[in-house]
């Protein structure tokens, strides 16, 4: 027989989600284990080389759109490059008035999470602005548009701190070495760091590292009774395994389960588990980057001279010209050579050793969009499959963003601009007349899909207000299954624009404080009038969302059953038919 363990909740996923969900129930009592397929990383990842990083943290979709994700215990904390943006107020008030999801009003309990996950995260303005930055900056000012400075959970090295304890600027910034996977030096404050310790502190929580999930244990047979005739199907547990053993283990959970595995692989498990929905793997948000590229100089630099894109924190400063607008952003970002090397568009081997070559003097801003495009993750033949397609709408806002961000580059004084389009042979920037040719040029470029990149990803299981609209409810619980919650960035109803690590921490926050008080009452602990009639109410339609299945489930079994009546009643006609012809030809 396969290894039993107990507990009142399993977590699957250790990300932004997990390791939240873990901090909050763990030190309201209850025995949590988090399960996470990654490994644990250590703390400085100096000696891994960037092509290993980009293996072990890259999956692509369909039509080859790289996609980040973070494979390892801390999630897509480990991959964040320390830039902590709430969620714009704009989107919040669509996400409150057009999916109802109450929570997201002024003033609400997301907001109280948001101050609640930034306190913990230490996040601070900026410690240091690098010259990439200043340069987005400049553009900014120059050109007259929008900017902000980005909060930053990045802690300066000691030896970088004056015996006053302020960042010393004559010494060498290494938070540009955080990119990508990287944290050479610690500086990065991830869920490791921070609410897994918390949820370790709590001597309630226990993590496994290393082990796959396989399936989500359910059962057809509720036990709740006070709605005769209502079947729920309801989540028991999960079966996993560890790494290098084909042996299964089957993990009980008491209370409920929690999966929180991404955008990416949360609605896979779903799948494999049976749970049904017309939304899941569905909305799939990729808030896909472009990125443009200038250079300071026509000549190498020594490393005194050069931009440096390397040090100094990635994105302190973001462009918010066409934020509500077009719905893009633009930013910048670290500067190393394999990044570099991976996204140059490749003209002539001569054009391409000479832009490495200038390596120190590169400056990318990248454009962000918030999509409207929608992609799918499924399976296919166990396999999984993920699709995704940019809409017209979407290319054309790029293109402006594009346009814009080759603008700044030249106002910062560029002396040569090129985009990651793979022909696009780029200009030197000293001819008015050939800048404002490839301007318009910008504006038209068609095969835009190949250079895009997807950092975060989100809404496979979004939340909604009504089954009808989403995969689970106000509360993270999957409309089709009692017990089971959804507590990731799959949830999020729509793209966030800015990098969402805090909407998702904070969200997911509100949503297990919310768990933590409703099992506190299904334990006979009292709880607030408002958070017993808001629970009472999503339970009224969860009932009635169940009616209604079963109600469809009943129709297409009489259906099916009326076929078969038909279908046989119509070989007796064509059989009596076929026999009295028979009789009729013979007697003739």
């Amino acid at each position: 027989e396969k290894p039993v363990l107990q507990c009142d909740v399993v977590i699957v996923g250790s990300g932004s989600g997990g390791s939240v969900a873990a901090s909050v129930l763990a030190n309201a009592g209850y025995h949590v284990i988090v399960l996470e397929e990654g490994a644990r990383p250590t703390q400085h990842f100096g000696g891994e080389q960037e092509a290993q990083r980009y293996s072990k943290r890259l999956s692509y979709t369909k039509n080859g759109i790289p996609l980040w994700q973070g494979r390892a215990v801390g999630g897509s904390t480990i991959i964040h490059d320390g830039a902590c943006l709430s969620l714009p107020p704009h989107i919040c008030k669509e996400w409150a008035q057009s999916k109802g999801l109450l929570d997201f009003q002024p003033g609400g309990p997301y907001e109280k999470s948001v101050r609640a996950v930034l306190k913990r995260l230490q996040v601070t303005p900026p410690h240091h602005i690098n010259q990439v930055n200043h340069k987005l900056r400049d553009a900014c000012i120059q050109l007259g548009y929008r900017w902000q400075t980005i909060p930053q959970n990045l802690s300066p090295r000691k030896d970088q701190l004056s015996e006053s304890g302020k960042y010393d600027r004559l010494s060498k910034d290494t938070t540009g070495f955080i990119a990508f996977g990287e944290d050479r030096y610690g500086q990065r404050i991830t869920a490791g760091k921070t609410f897994l310790a918390d949820a370790a502190k709590s001597r309630n929580c226990f993590l496994l590292d290393q082990c796959r999930v396989t399936r989500i244990e359910t059962s057809n047979k509720s036990t709740v009774s006070k709605y005769p005739g209502v079947v729920f199907k309801q989540a028991l547990g999960v079966s996993c395994q560890m790494a290098g053993s084909d042996k299964p283990i089957s993990i009980q959970a008491r209370k409920c389960v929690i999966v929180a595995a991404g955008a990416l692989q949360t609605p896979l498990l779903l799948q494999k588990s049976g749970i049904r929905s017309p939304h899941l793997g569905k909305h799939l948000k990729l808030q896909p980057t472009v990125a443009v590229f200038g250079f300071s100089d026509t000549e190498p630099s020594s490393l005194a001279q050069g931009v440096n894109g390397h040090e100094g924190p990635a994105q302190t400063i973001l462009c918010a010209e066409q934020e509500q607008g077009a719905g893009t952003i633009i930013q910048a970002t670290s500067v190393h050579p394999g990044w570099i090397a991976s996204q140059l568009p490749w003209t002539t081997a001569m054009q391409f050793k000479d832009r490495m070559r200038r390596f120190r003097n590169c400056v990318p801003f990248i454009c962000t969009l918030q999509d409207k495009s929608e992609g799918t993750v499924r399976l296919c033949n166990g396999t999984p499959v993920i699709e995704y397609t940019l809409i017209e709408e979407d290319r054309n806002k790029l293109l402006g963003a594009l346009h814009i961000a080759t603008k700044m580059h030249i106002a910062s004084g560029a002396k040569e601009v090129t985009t990651t389009n793979l022909r696009d042979k780029g200009i030197f920037t000293h001819d008015p007349t050939v800048v404002e040719e490839y301007l318009g040029q910008c504006l038209k470029m068609n095969d835009i899909e190949p250079c895009l990149v997807s950092n975060a990803q989100m809404g496979s299981c979004r939340m909604s207000s009504s089954p009808a609209d989403g995969v689970v409810d106000m509360y993270g619980e999957v409309w089709d299954c009692q017990q089971l919650f959804v507590l990731d960035g799959s949830i999020l109803p729509s793209a966030t624009l800015v990098n969402p690590m805090i909407t998702i921490l904070a969200c997911v926050h509100m949503l297990s404080t919310k768990l933590a008080q409703r099992l506190r009452a299904a334990d006979g602990i009292s709880v607030d009038e408002e958070t017993a009639a808001r629970a009472h109410q999503i339970e009224l339609v969860r009932v009635h969302h169940r009616l209604e299945l079963n109600q469809e489930m009943m129709r297409q079994v009489v259906l099916k059953k009326t076929v078969k009546v038909v279908v046989g009643l119509a070989v007796l006609i064509s059989l009596f038919l076929l026999w009295f012809l028979d009789l009729f030809s013979s007697s003739g």
